[in-house]
């Protein structure tokens, strides 16, 4: 499995060199020690408040995010990370000075193996970041607040935001392998979660949010999808990693197409 990782991680960082960097597969998520505001913060404080009103007319939440305060620290995937506290007005703010906010993140590979399906996400026209386009499942960790309990951790994040983005209701479980990276684009630190569960009797939970909308992809439909333009380069980078690594989820023996997850990832990964 080793190899694996390695060889996987090897070829994606050739693969997405400007898009994407591979950190590497943690055997478990980091605790995140929160180390007070954004420092930073106080300097933007015109370009945040009409962010604040804009988030008020559009009625989205202004939550709390987690910036790291090295993005470096994850490439030696340490069992703790140091990040600081801003609101999503203060993101748009940064963003729109040309910064890249190392916002702490959580998504994950949904796969239902009984339907030989994995759940993906439609970004709406609204979204923040890479609208219309195709992604896994996820967002970012909410640090608690005044008020607000937030986030216990990035497992939790998660399960957030599956219900969040596709009404599925998850129950903590085994986890599967794990990734960080980072997109490049965005700064977004994401740790990605290889191949959750989904049992087929909760897909009548299934349903979308002003986020966007859950895409279900067949097993020997997913080469042509993923060969296919208007993915998120981070999105399409992470499914690629769950075939390179087994496609941990699916039955035994279950195969794309007529393809194994290793023979799949083969054709679409550049040798």
């Amino acid at each position: 499995m080793q190899n694996q990782k390695a060889r996987c991680q090897a070829l994606l960082n050739s693969r997405f060199a400007s898009e994407v960097e591979i950190f590497g597969f943690p055997g478990e998520l980091p605790s995140l020690h929160i180390a007070g505001p954004l420092p930073l913060a106080a300097e933007l404080p015109y370009g945040r408040d009409a962010h604040c009103k804009r988030l008020q007319q559009l009625q989205r939440p202004n939550e709390l995010h987690a910036l790291l305060a090295s993005a470096a620290e994850c490439r030696q995937l340490p069992p703790s990370l140091n990040v600081y506290t801003a609101d999503f007005a203060t993101v748009c703010a940064l963003r729109e000075q040309g910064h890249k906010p190392p916002i702490v993140s959580a998504c994950a590979v949904l796969v239902c193996a009984d339907k030989r399906e994995i759940m993906l996400h439609r970004r709406s026209a609204e979204s923040a970041t890479a609208p219309n386009t195709l992604h896994t499942i996820g967002g970012a960790y909410l640090p608690p607040s005044p008020g607000e309990p937030g986030d216990s951790g990035l497992e939790d994040t998660i399960l957030r935001e599956i219900h969040e983005e596709t009404g599925l209701a998850l129950q903590a479980r085994a986890l599967p392998p794990l990734m960080c990276s980072q997109e490049l684009a965005t700064g977004f630190i994401q740790f990605t979660f290889l191949g959750l569960a989904v049992p087929a009797a909760e897909l009548e939970q299934l349903r979308g949010s002003w986020e966007g909308k859950v895409v279900s992809v067949g097993y020997d439909d997913l080469h042509e999808t993923l060969a296919a333009p208007g993915w998120v380069a981070s999105g399409k980078a992470q499914v690629l990693a769950w075939l390179a690594l087994g496609a941990p989820g699916i039955h035994a023996g279950q195969q794309f197409g007529a393809l194994s997850p290793a023979q799949l990832f083969d054709t679409l990964h550049p040798l």
